[in-house]
């Protein structure tokens, strides 16, 4: 029995509460089969079809079933290409759907008109939280045609819109309605055109709302002058939770914006600001607001440049912060005389939890002591990244031993070869039990060689 059938026959026998059809080959015919066993079934409340190969037909035949469906909670059918008409087909589903509270429809070939009918649905359904309608080519029609259904959904919490070629009209609109909205938690504009235009509105909306927690602009040409307007908004909110600036042109002037905000704002709690072209000058604006801040958790800055001088001046914010638990720096041109100032840091800092600083190949073995001197001495770091540094076989022994006394390190990533880190634990003989066993109350400490690529859009 082939890997559809059974799970076709899963469908039929009510044993499954979740079953995942995702990149199966199923075309028409095979759609019709996956419908005509959901109309017997009362157990499914999780189903993926993704990236499959039915076209209209099989969208329909799929939405009739899933419309009397008593338990379906969660539906996605993304990257499967049916069309405005099979969009069609599962909005009429869901109109009245009594359990339904997540599709994903990502790129769907949805368009404006496919758009239009998942809007008339929002405006009547009473259930549905989350709703991914990213990469359908709605373009500022399209947007606008979801800000009215938002002004009438009262369900709704999770939105995301993401590369849809949507601009300032269309943002616009969508502004305009979360002013009123107030449901709605996480916004993912990420790969549309902000601008300086869209992020003015938007500046507007975060003084206004105070609902949304989530707002995701990765990609979204965000300049230093845009980032002023967000800033401005920033300052005045007191809602908005995690930020995502990632793949931007925010640059120091921008940063010093934020920054600015930073000394205002209590309720931000993630900051990412990775690929911004940020520099030691906006570094030094954000470790000036850390100082003060008491709400920031979070502050990933991959991908910049802010260097032995942007370094030094966040591990001195780091000496009396009290509050951030996560901060990376990988890929930032620093070397030991900034990552110096961050180790003596971490000899005072009782809050951050995790620090990456992989991929700055200018730090060195040189300053393995520091780390030695502060994992002896922090009570708080739980994992440290120091992939792709130069760290070498000793400074990597010396890193490893200081584990003898640290009491909460739990992940150590460093991806020497192979031969030179096993050179480095059997070397240290007698902490190599140390390194498998638990500490008292914690895990165990883990020496990793993959790289962490941090959180995407």
């Amino acid at each position: 029995m082939s890997d559809f059938d059974e799970k076709v026959k899963d469908i039929r026998t009510n044993c499954r509460k979740r079953l995942d059809f995702s990149w199966s080959s199923i075309d028409n015919d095979k759609a019709k089969v996956v419908a005509e066993a959901l109309r017997i079934n009362t157990a499914l409340e999780m189903l993926w079809l993704g990236d499959n190969l039915f076209k209209v037909e099989g969208a329909k035949d799929i939405a009739d079933a899933l419309k009397a469906h008593p338990q379906m909670q969660r539906f996605s059918v993304k990257y499967t290409k049916f069309g405005p008409e099979g969009v069609k087909a599962f909005a009429e589903a869901i109109q009245h759907h009594p359990t339904l509270k997540s599709l994903d429809i990502h790129e769907t070939n949805a368009q404006e008109e496919g758009t239009r009918y998942i809007a008339d649905s929002l405006r009547t359904n009473s259930v549905l939280q989350t709703l991914d309608i990213g990469t359908n080519n709605l373009r500022d029609a399209g947007a606008k045609l979801v800000a009215d259904a938002l002004k009438q959904n009262t369900t709704l919490t999770c939105l995301d819109i993401r590369d849809n070629k949507i601009g300032p009209p269309g943002l616009t609109a969508l502004c305009d309605a979360l002013q009123g909205n107030e449901t709605l938690e996480s916004l993912n504009l990420c790969g549309n055109y902000v601008g300086v235009e869209g992020a003015q509105c938007l500046s507007t909306t975060l003084k206004r709302n105070s609902v949304l927690k989530n707002l995701n602009l990765w990609r979204s040409q965000i300049n230093s002058v845009a980032a002023r307007h967000l800033a401005n908004g920033l300052a005045a909110n007191s809602s908005l939770q995690a930020l995502t600036l990632w793949g931007n042109k925010v640059g120091d002037e921008g940063a010093q914006h934020i920054a600015n905000a930073l000394k205002q704002n209590t309720a931000l709690q993630k900051l990412v600001l990775w690929s911004n072209g940020i520099g030691a000058d906006g570094a030094q604006h954000l470790a000036e607001a850390l100082r003060t801040n008491k709400s920031l958790q979070d502050l990933d800055l991959k991908g910049n440049s802010v260097g032995n001088n942007g370094a030094h001046h966040l591990g001195e914010a780091l000496k009396v912060n009290s509050t951030l638990q996560g901060l990376n720096l990988t890929t930032n041109d620093i070397g030991n005389d900034g990552v110096k100032t961050i180790a003596q840091a971490l000899q005072k800092n009782s809050a951050l939890q995790r620090l990456h600083l992989n991929d700055n190949k200018n730090i060195t073995g040189e300053v393995s002591s520091y780390f030695m001197e502060a994992l002896r001495l922090n009570t708080s770091l739980q994992q440290l990244f120091l992939n792709d540094t130069n760290m070498g076989v000793e400074g990597g022994f010396s890193i490893i031993s200081a584990w003898q006394v640290n009491t909460t390190l739990e992940q150590l990533y460093f991806n020497m070869p192979n031969e030179q880190l096993q050179t480095a634990l059997s070397t240290a003989q007698n902490f190599i039990r140390r390194a498998k066993l638990p500490h008292a109350g914690s895990p165990a400490p883990t020496v990793e060689g993959d790289d962490d690529w941090g959180d995407g859009c």
